[in-house]
């Protein structure tokens, strides 16, 4: 399944760069860059527990533009700061995606739904008092499949404020259970 995905985001990102001359004039604001606070939802596993949201950034290129909708490809990345000694290092949480941003007529109001894959990339680190594992670092590599719907606002034409929600459900073998990851994000962008 992960290939899959992998391997529809790839195709998109590439029929996103080999667009004739003629679709490149249909709108001249096809990239969308933004920042955003990201705010980690806490529940009861260990990631939500282990750290806090801190920030994140957004980049987006629109390969399909219509009166109603665009679809793009891009690429989000959110900061999360550690907040236990269980995981001492912060993590960027890398999140390729493919989306569509829905125009609504007569309204500077745009809501818009992602599908990507996050890539989270963990170092668990043992202390010294530790008798199995002294002075140990062992990696570990979680991702999942992310859903990212939103809402924003064009305050002018190239200048946005956004609100979205990002859900990474995803079960790791090595833990119980499920581990799944809620992303809150506020901010602003542009579009050019």
């Amino acid at each position: 399944m992960n290939k899959i995905i992998l391997g529809l985001l790839f195709f998109l990102c590439q029929q996103s760069f080999s667009q004739s001359t003629e679709e490149s004039t249909i709108s001249s604001k096809r990239f969308m860059v933004g920042i955003n606070y990201s705010g980690n939802i806490r529940t009861k596993n260990i990631i939500s527990a282990g750290f806090n949201g801190i920030a994140g950034v957004d980049a987006k290129y629109s390969f399909l533009n219509k009166t109603n909708f665009n679809l793009s490809a891009g690429l989000s990345m959110d900061y999360l700061k550690s907040r236990d000694t269980f995981f001492p290092k912060d993590v960027i949480v890398f999140n390729p995606n493919i989306g569509v941003d829905f125009a609504i007529k007569n309204s500077k109001l745009n809501p818009y739904f992602n599908l990507g894959y996050a890539f989270f990339n963990f170092k668990y680190k043992f202390s010294n008092q530790d008798p199995v594992f002294p002075n140990r670092e062992i990696k570990s590599f979680f991702g999942g499949v992310s859903i990212n719907p939103g809402l924003r606002y064009f305050f002018k034409n190239n200048f946005y404020g956004n609100v979205g929600y990002k859900l990474i459900p995803f079960s790791e073998n090595n833990m119980v259970g499920t581990s799944d990851t809620h992303i809150l994000n506020f901010g602003v962008g542009f579009k050019f």
